[in-house]
């Protein structure tokens, strides 16, 4: 399984957010190729939201997709705290949101054993992006 990440967001976040996700989403993915983990899913689609107030009002979306390979979701981020965040803090944020992906994965059956071990492995991620 890969991660792949990206947004629908406000143009104002547009190139923090894409440092930022580019750097979690090679991290993650060099951590993950060493698992053998979740092998009937070939990709995690995340795609933060990261809207003000004027922008479009999307519902965060989970799903897997027809054939059963892809999780996707779609979820939330406050554009204020991301657009005033730290290069850490934005981290903070998206690694958050990936964990909460994370716990909704529940509902497609995923094993709290492989759930605990994406959470440590995104916590890794954390670790190792933010040399804490």
């Amino acid at each position: 399984m890969i991660l792949w990440m990206s947004a629908e967001l406000m143009a104002d976040v547009g190139e923090s957010y894409q440092i930022c996700s580019n750097a979690i989403e090679t991290k993650f993915n060099e951590l993950i190729s060493e698992e053998n983990l979740l092998p009937h899913i070939d990709q995690w689609a995340f795609i933060a939201m990261i809207l003000n107030e004027k922008g479009p009002d999307y519902k965060e979306v989970v799903r897997r997709s027809n054939k059963g390979r892809e999780f996707e979701f779609r979820l939330k981020i406050s554009h204020a705290d991301f657009k005033n965040g730290s290069d850490a803090q934005r981290i903070e944020l998206v690694i958050e949101s990936l964990l909460r992906a994370v716990d909704l994965m529940v509902k497609f059956k995923v094993s709290s054993e492989d759930r605990e071990k994406l959470k440590e492995l995104l916590h890794k991620t954390k670790s190792e992006l933010l040399g804490v």
